[in-house]
């Protein structure tokens, strides 16, 4: 996200995800859906919070049963099949 990469961070997604926009749920389809979406998905607080929970490394964290949270709680990574 620091380097701006729209299609790197696009391309660690997994398809279908879903996101919460000022509080409503957003489905996203595919990668061509989330680079059109980008820009009101990932804010510039949003992508602070990212920057700042990289920086903090796996203090940054919260892990539980159903995967890992980071950013304040706004990003959270699901456990599917073993996978986040």
């Amino acid at each position: 996200m620091s380097r701006r990469d729209r299609a790197a961070v696009a391309g660690m997604v997994r398809y279908p995800l879903s996101v919460s926009v000022g509080g409503i749920g957003i489905p996203v389809a595919s990668q061509p859906e989330l680079l059109r979406l980008y820009d009101s998905i990932f804010t510039a607080e949003v992508r602070c919070l990212v920057d700042d929970a990289v920086a903090k490394g796996p203090a940054a964290l919260r892990t539980h049963g159903g995967g890992v949270t980071f950013a304040h709680g706004r990003i959270h990574a699901a456990d599917v099949n073993g996978a986040l």
